[in-house]
């Protein structure tokens, strides 16, 4: 037998003896092996917000003190086309020394919410030295918006951007309205979530969050019958668990885009807001409470599965853990739409299910009107759910130990016969970025990608999927990263145990499917991929038309008990104490105690 069949065991074989996910691949800076493309630009720190023109060909970046219109039609090589220097003027830099403990780090403008308004103009906000503000860009000059001075017309930004770099925020915008999520006031714990420009009313909510709530993402969903409502998800102290310490948990919120206020209670209020807990966790260990980021993929039809990265509230033996979790809007709504509500019991001070008659409209439903008094007198202490929302699966589609990931992206692709799979990416606190292939409940790492020499986060991540290109934002600049790496792969065993849904064997080489442009070629059958297994002994020998060669054992010694499986097409394996031997028929579990012999016919 060839030595790159015995790999297929083998390679089973240390799967089972690791507890926890590996990389396929692992390539740091400058590897040859693996094209990345980063950008930088002198004096130009904190790349934190990116924007996508409608065209694809422009991207726009809100940094410190800066926003940038980078020229992006070359896959290889970026370029500054415009770019605005908007500082926070002496008096506010000033002040802002007075209320922070560093002033050499936060008294900046730091941009912070940066939508496109129409073909025209931008619409942006920064923490401008403690101060937020708001402005235009014109798109024609890429210069802010003036008054009738000829002065930057500058807006109150109170609400809409966070008065510190270091607080939580998230903007979207819907049908030309603005809704944003952050703390109001400067010690960073009066959270807000408002609704700003438009027709509509400007809305905010009423104390239904705690202090400390963070923001990680807001969506709408553009279909029906999801597209009236906008989710915000965040974390929070939890005020409904009895515990000698804080607990922090997840939640998603939901309001609806209709909501006007109410006339003689709540005005100027949301009425339609409701929150419920986010629950990702895995038996037997410390769930993972804290949101990071979340990323929506919407279906045909109005649905959408929401991908969130989680981390828990405390690291176990000093290591951080971080997991996915996969969670289906439809679960989301069922649990607003139809489930019970919590409410505070003043006596005990704790929250429990109300037991309450039916409303109509029903609390929290965009069926609310301004003077529906009954449904807003409880709407104003009946704002949690009871129930927790599951994920997907009942459990993480994907966990990874010693590392905690800051950003996740998400790209819906297909292999080559057109079965759809979803590939995660996912930043890190250390500067890496994963590359996870989800099969059915369960994942892979399919390449680990070191972006730095020296450790720094990942602050935001892009997807094109069009250019097939991964933007990653960091302190100190842009990292163009292709999604596909095939050219890594020398043999036809090695591209199909990528299990990579961009990568297929064409007979010569292992070539990009990123863009799935062998799907609709008449010889697609001449192409080999494996995503779901990676039995690459199959499928490269049924390319080559080899046969199996003459056989060797080689004698291995289980360090723990192990299962695996293994192909009787490529090896055949023998356990010492259980006398087993794979039979000649399909694939089989195989195990194998602590301190027993494993011979494999190589």
């Amino acid at each position: 037998m060839n030595s790159k069949h015995f790999f297929i065991c083998l390679l089973t074989f240390a799967n089972a003896l690791a507890t926890e996910l590996m990389p396929k691949q692992t390539t740091s800076l400058r590897d040859p092996r693996r094209k990345i493309f980063p950008f930088m630009q002198k004096g130009v720190q904190n790349w934190d917000t990116f924007l996508l023109s409608k065209n694809k060909k422009t991207l726009y970046v809100g940094a410190r003190d800066t926003i940038l219109a980078l020229d992006i039609r070359t896959d290889t090589t970026i370029r500054v086309k415009h770019e605005i220097q908007w500082s926070p003027t002496a008096d506010k830099k000033d002040n802002c020394a007075l209320k922070v403990k560093n002033k050499e780090r936060e008294c900046f403008n730091f941009i912070r919410v940066l939508v496109q308004l129409n073909d025209t103009h931008l619409y942006t906000c920064g923490t401008y030295a403690f101060s937020p503000t708001c402005a235009y860009v014109d798109l024609t000059t890429f210069s802010l918006v003036k008054d009738a001075e000829g002065k930057p017309l500058l807006l109150q930004g109170k609400g809409v951007s966070p008065y510190s770099p270091y607080y939580g925020n998230t903007a979207i915008l819907v049908d030309g309205e603005l809704y944003t999520a952050t703390q109001e006031n400067v010690p960073g714990n009066e959270p807000i979530i408002t609704r700003t420009l438009g027709s509509s009313s400007v809305l905010k909510n009423e104390h239904w969050m705690t202090g400390d709530a963070t923001f990680v993402a807001s969506f709408n969903i553009p279909a029906p019958p999801n597209d009236d409502k906008v989710y915000f998800f965040f974390w929070e102290t939890a005020k409904e668990y009895d515990f000698f310490e804080k607990v922090i948990i997840s939640r998603v919120a939901r309001i609806c885009k209709n909501d006007v206020g109410g006339k003689a209670l709540l005005q100027k209020k949301w009425t339609t807001f409701l929150k419920a807990h986010l629950s990702c966790s895995q038996k037997g260990q410390f769930p993972y409470t804290v949101i990071q980021h979340v990323f929506a993929v919407p279906h045909p039809g109005g649905g959408a599965f929401f991908y969130g990265v989680f981390v828990p509230q405390w690291q176990v033996g000093g290591f951080w853990s971080s997991a996915v979790c996969a969670f289906d809007l439809n679960a989301i709504n069922k649990v607003f739409d139809n489930g019970r509500y919590k409410e505070l019991h003043k006596n005990c001070s704790r929250w429990l299910p109300y037991e309450w008659e039916a409303m109509d409209p029903r609390p929290g439903s965009c069926s609310v009107s301004p003077s529906s008094d009954k449904t807003l007198v409880f709407m104003k202490d009946h704002y949690m759910m009871d129930q927790t929302i599951r994920p997907l699966y009942n459990q993480p589609v994907f966990v990874k130990l010693n590392v905690k990931n800051t950003r996740i992206t998400v790209h819906q692709t297909e292999n080559i016969l057109g079965i759809p799979y979803t590939i995660l990416f996912l930043g890190t606190d250390q500067g890496a970025i994963h590359k996870v292939v989800v099969v059915g409940s369960d994942a892979h790492i399919i390449e680990e990608i070191q972006l730095f020499e020296k450790p720094e986060a990942v602050q935001n991540l892009l997807l094109s999927p069009e250019k097939g290109i991964l933007y990653v934002g960091y302190s100190k600049g842009i990292v163009q990263v292709p999604l596909a790496n095939c050219g890594i792969h020398k043999t036809c065993p090695d591209c199909i145990l990528a299990r990579d849904p961009y990568c297929a064997w064409d007979g010569r080489k292992c070539s990009d499917n990123w863009n799935n442009k062998y799907k609709s070629m008449a010889g697609k059958s001449n192409f080999k991929q494996d995503v779901e297994t990676g039995n690459s002994g199959l499928s490269c020998m049924r390319s080559s038309g080899k046969s199996r060669a003459s056989s060797r054992p080689i004698t291995l010694i289980a360090v723990v008990a192990v299962v695996f499986f293994c192909y009787p097409d490529t090896v055949k394996v023998k356990s010492k104490g259980t006398g087993r031997r794979t039979p000649n028929r399909r694939r089989e579990k195989v195990g194998v105690r602590k301190g027993r012999t494993l011979t494999v016919w190589q």
